[in-house]
């Protein structure tokens, strides 16, 4: 191949927009390599399977019909209804149901007033059996243990103890249980009771230990205080006459309510006050657990069921306890409900049901606080589970007072951490903006997923600090547009805010909720490492149209403050396959900036079935606005796993664009940057699609720097710039055809300079033909300029630097002579006007340089030089003009130099002592004219007179 090297075309080197990076050592250490074909060709052509994963991402949004995605609101919240059997009831009922396979199997017990006080009330765990068969073998298959008793409710997280009633019920399979274990099962326990029946017991009630059994001494002792069904009613009459209750004086004597959210509950009014209870008014609680057909029966399980707070109009605490064998092994819905009644009026005065859903069941005590909404999750040994595990906790205020809430968890393990006696975790939540007030006793290193009804969209922690109050929200410009087949649009545009006590490892927030509940989520943003504070605000936005081109338009930003050092951010696409593995949008990794707006765009205009048509194009802007650089930000086509725009190193308050028809083998590259310093920063930018690469590698300080260019026989680059640029790499090709143009400089600083070539193609290796060079070139140092038509590489470098002191150099090697074009070249001052051309032969060494000023001394003369490097043959022929003027425009110094036909060298010197002293060192073979303008005055040099 040939060798061409041009010091003037290192402008081209400013083309580029985007990036000093790489060390500038590295970067001009070219100038000592050839350049060819195999430098250019080694990237293996990916088109088909670039485009054919492209097309099969796109396509799957298009053959979309219907939105996935629920609408703001849409989304609807569990109701929670009990199976209750009676809506009303007598002094004291006790039922049990038990449904299975479409069948139901009902029993009232026959428990007396005066068992139930002596034996269960005051007992606890102190119970009685009744026994079903609910297939069509003879023998029983359940039997149902049931209690009764007053017990205590401990916060753990508040150490406060609570007077409690707790339903008890224990199932277990007998005689092999029943047939079909996967027929679903449903248990049920409801009893109803008068509370003057439980109202006396509750002031002289002995706790029992747990599972310890009660004496004959014991019942005797008891049933002496025992009272008929009259004397009860009777009684209950009397109390009702009363004027003043105990309660209502303990209310007026100013005590305080005893709970973990006292100072919540005293500082909002009561704008309703609960009525107190008398001994007429009456309760029912209800117990029970269900299987789905198709679940598991489980082989034994003990459910208990505890409200506290003797006002039984308003409960203050519930607490729900499960245990089960197997254990994290099937699935398991549990039910519990309770009511109170007006016993005057027999009117329901409040109603609240509960569902707690496992999958599978661990053993876990649940707790529930209606006034704010706050759930507690009590761990113990048994509640260990080293897969995923999902709770749904459930509760629906029918009537009366308090927030009825549903939330679930997914966690991913639970672990030995947390599966501990003591261990605990509280979430209360915000309805709008969404979010949760969580805490817990220590810090778990467990990822959950948490999700309500009154949240648009779930979100996935990993790493749970000690106390986190967070929030988060999907804007309501949401949206997704669709014609099938044309067009396919979706905004999404969300935040998340969170203040922790330490730092956490994930969060994802997903898109809205599917209207498919059983498909998967779609993550929408994901961060990583977060610091004790911090809010992140993300957008996406995907536009796909298809017609006679396919025209692919996507963008996103990310904005955040933040205390600490920050981990990486993923925004996600949407996804018009939910099954599909989530689809990255923009990645910015790592960095330690407090605040910042980093945003990307990119365009894809493709015809989809020629990928050779001209007008395809692609096109990307990365934009950041912040108060310190970052490393990099990736930016990604639906399905593509190489970012189609990539910078890093990313100066603040920068931008970077650039547009390449990679059929036309043009576009352009630009870069921007605002800094009040003023230092110059390393950029790196990639635009990158399949075969096609646009690279720019420089360093800026304040103000822009762009190319334009065209890879052709008559080709060009132009470049602009407002200072000089440090350490320009600037490449773009398409690696499937060998065409590409790749420019290198140390220092550029231009102002519309413009190279023009020509290149002849004809024969086994391109040459250059002709080279034109217009505009306003101060610096071009060091430069490497590449151009690769088909594969077939013309290189040159050298080097150009104009000013009072300056110079430049060109090295040519190839078959053919090569004409550059001088066209009215100046420099930023406007005070030089160089004009002519230069004839090269095909191998060539050729330098200028200057220094226009009065020398003063013999070791410090003012000077012109010409291929002060070399006396070898080499010029062809040279006319050309060079003309400095003075600030008021006049003409000060010059040269006036015709050259044929030779070798040459030439150095004339000059300074002022005692008198303008001059002397000139020429050696030529050939002819020349040469003329000097020297401090306003002509002088000739060649030939001498």
């Amino acid at each position: 191949m040939k060798k061409f090297v041009v010091v003037i075309l290192i402008i081209m080197t400013c083309i580029s927009m985007s990036g000093i990076s790489a060390a500038l050592t590295n970067t001009f250490k070219a100038n000592e390599k050839t350049l060819d074909a195999t430098h250019l060709t080694t990237i293996e052509k990916t088109y088909p399977s670039t485009m054919d994963q492209l097309k099969k991402s796109v396509y799957s949004y298009l053959n979309t019909d219907e939105n996935p995605y629920c609408a703001q609101g849409e989304h609807i919240e569990k109701t929670v209804t009990a199976p209750w059997i009676q809506p009303t009831s007598t002094i004291f009922e006790w039922w049990i149901r038990l449904t299975y396979n479409g069948q139901s199997f009902e029993k009232q017990l026959d428990i007396s007033i005066n068992d139930f006080q002596q034996k269960f009330l005051k007992h606890p765990y102190y119970c009685e059996d009744a026994f079903f068969n609910i297939d069509n073998d003879p023998e029983d298959d359940i039997k149902v243990s049931f209690g009764f008793y007053w017990e205590t409710i401990l916060n753990i997280k508040t150490h406060s103890e609570y007077k409690s009633l707790e339903d008890m019920v224990r199932v277990r399979q007998i005689n092999g249980g029943p047939s079909d274990i996967y027929a679903g099962l449903e248990v049920w326990s409801e009893i109803h009771i008068n509370w003057g029946l439980v109202g006396e017991s509750s002031q002289d009630v002995s706790f029992a230990p747990r599972n310890s059994q009660i004496t004959n001494t014991q019942i005797i002792s008891h049933s002496i205080k025992s009272c008929s069904v009259f004397l009860q009613l009777l009684k209950q009459k009397i109390r009702q006459t009363a004027t003043l209750e105990f309660n209502l004086l303990h209310r007026l004597a100013g005590k305080t309510l005893n709970t973990p959210y006292s100072s919540t509950l005293q500082s909002q009014p009561l704008l309703d006050p609960e009525p107190l209870q008398t001994d007429n008014d009456y309760f029912a609680v209800g117990v029970g657990y269900r299987t789905l057909p198709g679940e598991k029966i489980p082989l034994y399980v003990e459910k208990r069921f505890a409200f506290a707070k003797e006002n039984i109009f308003s409960p203050t605490i519930f607490q729900q306890v499960m245990k089960t064998e197997p254990s994290g092994v099937d699935p398991l819905e549990l039910i519990y409900g309770f009511r109170s009644y007006d016993g005057s009026t027999n009117a329901l005065k409040y109603d609240i049901a509960f569902s707690v859903e496992f999958n599978p069941f661990v053993t876990l005590t649940t707790q529930f606080i209606p006034l704010g909404g706050f759930i507690y999750y009590n761990f113990d040994s048994a509640s260990q589970h080293s897969s995923e595990t999902k709770i749904t906790f459930s509760s629906d205020i029918h009537l009366g007072g308090g927030d009825g809430v549903s939330l679930s968890l997914v966690f991913d393990k639970i672990d030995s951490s947390m599966a501990q006696a003591g261990r605990w975790m509280s979430f209360g939540l915000r309805r709008d903006p969404h979010g949760f007030d969580y805490e817990s006793s220590t810090i778990f290193n467990v990822a959950v997923i948490v999700d309500s009804p009154l949240f648009s969209q779930k979100v996935r922690i990993n790493g749970l600090p000690q106390t986190l109050s967070y929030t988060w929200k999907i804007f309501d410009d949401f949206e997704v547009t669709f014609v099938q087949g044309e067009l396919f649009y979706v905004n999404v545009r969300g935040y998340a805010d969170v203040t922790m006590s330490s730092p956490m490892n994930e969060i994802i927030v997903y898109y809205p909720k599917l209207k498919d509940p059983n498909a998967a989520d779609v993550p929408f943003l994901k961060v990583n490492n977060i610091p004790s504070s911090r809010k992140l605000e993300a957008q996406a936005t995907l536009n796909i149209q298809n017609g006679s081109m396919l025209r692919i338009d996507a963008d996103g930003y990310v904005d955040l403050t933040k205390s600490g050092q920050l981990g990486g951010i993923t925004v996600y696409y949407p996804q018009a396959n939910t099954d599909d593995p989530p689809v990255a949008l923009m990645r910015v990794p790592a960095g330690s900036i407090n605040s910042q707006r980093v945003s990307a765009e990119a365009t894809l205009y493709v015809d989809v079935d020629n990928f050779s048509n001209i007008n395809n194009y692609v096109y990307g802007k990365v934009q950041r606005q912040a108060d310190s650089n970052f490393n990099e930000m990736d930016f990604y086509l639906p399905n593509i796993a190489i970012p189609m725009v990539q910078i890093t190193d990313i100066p603040a308050n920068a931008y970077a664009t650039g547009t390449f028809w990679w059929n036309q083998l043009k576009g352009f590259g630009r870069a921007e940057r605002s800094s009040s310093g003023g230092n110059p920063d390393p950029v790196h930018f990639n635009l990158v699609f399949d075969s096609l690469t646009l690279s720019d590698v420089f360093s800026i300080g304040d103000g822009h720097i762009q190319t334009d260019f065209r890879i052709a026989d008559d080709g060009y680059f132009k470049f602009d710039t407002t200072h000089d640029v440090l350490g320009n790499m600037f490449s773009v090709g398409n690696a499937a055809t060998g065409n590409s143009l790749s420019i290198g400089a140390s220092t550029v600083s231009a102002q519309n300079f413009e190279a023009n070539w020509g290149l002849n193609t004809t024969g086994p290796q391109p040459q250059i033909e002709s080279l034109a060079l217009t505009g306003s070139l101060n610096a071009l140092n060091d430069f490497v300029v590449a151009i690769a038509i088909d594969g077939d590489v013309v290189d040159f470098t050298g080097d150009w630097s104009l000013g009072e002191t300056g110079g430049f150099s060109i090295d040519v090697e190839q078959n053919a002579d090569i004409r550059i074009d001088l066209i009215h070249l100046d420099n930023y001052s406007g005070r030089l006007d160089l004009n002519g051309y230069v004839i090269l032969s095909n191998a060539l060494h050729y330098d200028m340089s200057w220094k226009w000023k009065q020398g003063e001394s013999l070791e410090d003369p003012g000077y012109f030089k010409i291929n002060e490097g070399t006396n070898q043959p080499n010029l062809k022929e040279i006319s050309f003009d060079f003309i400095y003027k003075d600030e008021s425009g006049q003409d000060r110094w010059g040269a006036d130099v015709t050259l044929t036909n030779f070798a040459l060298y030439i150095c004339v010197k000059w300074f002022w002592q005692g008198g303008f002293n001059i002397w000139p060192v020429i050696e030529v073979s050939g002819l020349l004219y040469l003329n000097v303008l020297l401090n306003y005055n002509w002088y000739q040099v060649w030939p001498q007179l």
